[in-house]
C-alpha cells in the first residue's frame, strides 16, 4: 500500500478506492463498527428503560399522579359545550381500562358542527401541550374521534350516538360532572 493509505483512519480506509490487485484489512473497521453498534444498542436499551421507568412513575392506583388529565378532560367537555354540543358526557375510564383515562362523548346536529368541535379541541389541547395522537371519522362519518392519549373525544350525529351507544357500552365507568 502507499503511505497515504496507511495513514488513513479505518473509516477512511474503508471508503477509499482500492485497486483491484490490492486488499484492505477491514478487521479494524469491522471491529469499530461492531463496537459502535453495541454502544448504540446499549444506549437504546437504557433509553427504553428510562422511558418505562418514567411511564410507571406517572401511573398509580387511580391511573395518574396529577390532575392534568382530569383538567384536560374537563376542558375538552367545555369546548364541546362551547360549540353547542348536546348530551355531553364525561366518563372516567381509569378503573375500567388502562388504555385511556377519560372519554368525552357529545352529539352535534351537523357534520359541520362535528368538524368544528373536533378542530377547536385540537387547537385547545395543542396549546395545553397535549397534541392529537389519532383521528378518525373525517368526511361523511356519523362519528368523529380525537385521541389525545389520556382523553378521547367522541363526537356523534344523533343517529351515530344512538347506533353506537358508547355510554351504554361503558356503563361501568363513572360519569364526571364537567359543569363544576
Amino acid at each position: 500500500m502507499s503511505e497515504t493509505q496507511q495513514d488513513n483512519t479505518p473509516e477512511e480506509a474503508a471508503s477509499a478506492p482500492v485497486p483491484i490487485d490490492q486488499t484492505v484489512d477491514l478487521s479494524a473497521t469491522e471491529s469499530a463498527a461492531a463496537e459502535s453498534a453495541a454502544a448504540e444498542s446499549a444506549a437504546a436499551e437504557s433509553a427504553a428503560a428510562e422511558s418505562a421507568a418514567a411511564e410507571s412513575a406517572t401511573v398509580s392506583g387511580s391511573g395518574t399522579t396529577s390532575g392534568d388529565e382530569t383538567a384536560d378532560a374537563l376542558i375538552v367537555a367545555r369546548v364541546a359545550d362551547d360549540f353547542r354540543g348536546a348530551d355531553i358526557i364525561l366518563l372516567d375510564m381509569r378503573k375500567i381500562t388502562p388504555i385511556v383515562d377519560f372519554f368525552v362523548i357529545a352529539t352535534a346536529s351537523s357534520k359541520r358542527q362535528m368538524k368544528a368541535m373536533a378542530e377547536e379541541t385540537d387547537i385547545v389541547m395543542k396549546k395545553r401541550g397535549s397534541t392529537r395522537r389519532g383521528a378518525e371519522g373525517e368526511g361523511e362519518s356519523v362519528w368523529i374521534l380525537r385521541d389525545y392519549g389520556h382523553v378521547v373525544l367522541h363526537v356523534f350525529t344523533p343517529e351515530g350516538r344512538q347506533l353506537y351507544a358508547l355510554e351504554n357500552l361503558w356503563a361501568d365507568a363513572p360519569q364526571v360532572d364537567w359543569r363544576e
